[in-house]
């Protein structure tokens, strides 16, 4: 469906007056259907090379995830609005000075080594491919950030959330946040038929990194969710669906989100961490480590293709070594 279309056919919805409930019902089933190809290429500049466009293909072939075809595209393209050189005639230095621009523009130092990473897989890729010979970005050196502690909340926080959850499906989003440690866009996309019951496992497919793992419900997860799938009489394959009519599409992370801050409203408390829909990964793999959970387990258990990642979560504080000194060396 082109826009042309889609506005005739909204206009006479309106002049049919068609109910706005149908009509959003209609709008909804459109937008699944939508192709968005054909805007997504605007964000190519004119004039940008064409292997920026064969690199992108090249990644879609790999499956990359939408999410990161995006971030590629608007890395790549700004760097060649900015650089403004045919490909074989940028040097280190263009590349150099394109980042430290990064930097004046307020960019976080982790913004500017994620661009310096995407900058310098390109690169590589046209090295590969023998489009250029050498690789501009090799003799930059890799930026080094600090990585701040991850900041969970602890067991009695979660247990006030689990008590101000109204709807089922709050409860069941809660419970399968902290269980499974699954991110949003995980979530978003887990399906029943990834459900395991008679192991109390989902399996997370095309996670981070295309990376599919096995996670897990523990027992107030598997009760609070199968009670919100038997509350639902839609045919949705998504095990949390936006529900309108007979448009069963999946939750979004805003959606979410909203849902999160919501329960966080309701329980009228204020929190030791800000309340995200990403803090109850932090938290169940804080809580694993800290029950003893072994380090590589709790790696496989999030998804982490580096295990450095995975140690963040392994950061002691004073109170835990309090608490250590008076249980062994006292």
């Amino acid at each position: 469906m082109n826009y042309e279309s889609f506005k005739s056919s909204f206009s006479s919805m309106l002049s049919d007056g068609m109910p706005v409930s149908l009509i959003l019902e209609c709008l909804d089933a459109a937008a699944q259907a939508f192709d968005i190809r054909a805007h997504d290429q605007s964000l190519i500049p004119a004039g940008a090379p064409e292997p920026l466009v064969l690199f992108l293909a090249s990644k879609s072939v790999e499956e990359k995830s939408p999410r990161t075809l995006k971030l590629y595209r608007s890395v790549l393209s700004a760097f060649f609005l900015s650089v403004r050189k045919p490909l074989p005639a940028i040097t280190t230095n263009d590349v150099r000075v394109h980042l430290f621009r990064c930097r004046q523009r307020g960019l976080k130092p982790v913004t500017v080594g994620n661009i310096r990473r995407i900058l310098n897989s390109f690169f590589e890729w046209c090295v590969l491919e023998q489009l250029l010979t050498v690789n501009p970005v090799r003799k930059i050196a890799i930026i080094r950030v600090e990585k701040s502690p991850r900041h969970a909340m602890d067991r009695l926080e979660l247990e006030y959330l689990r008590a101000a959850c109204v709807t089922l499906r709050d409860k069941a989003l809660i419970d399968f946040l902290y269980s499974t440690g699954a991110r949003v866009s995980e979530l978003c996309q887990a399906k029943l038929s990834d459900i395991d019951w008679s192991r109390r496992t989902v399996t997370i497919r095309h996670g981070k990194g295309n990376v599919t793992r096995v996670t897990y419900l523990n027992p107030e997860a598997e009760v609070s969710l199968r009670a919100y799938l038997a509350s639902r009489s839609d045919a949705s394959p998504f095990i949390f669906a936006r529900i309108r009519g007979s448009c069963t599409a999946p939750l979004d992370p805003k959606t979410i989100q909203d849902a999160v801050s919501a329960v966080v409203r309701r329980s009228g408390r204020s929190y030791s961490v800000h309340i995200t829909p990403h803090v109850f990964r932090h938290t169940v793999a804080t809580v694993a480590l800290r029950n003893g959970m072994p380090l590589e387990q709790v790696q496989r258990f999030l998804g982490h293709a580096n295990i450095n990642t995975t140690m963040i979560y392994a950061a002691v504080s004073d109170d835990d070594v309090r608490r250590s000194h008076s249980l062994y060396a006292s």
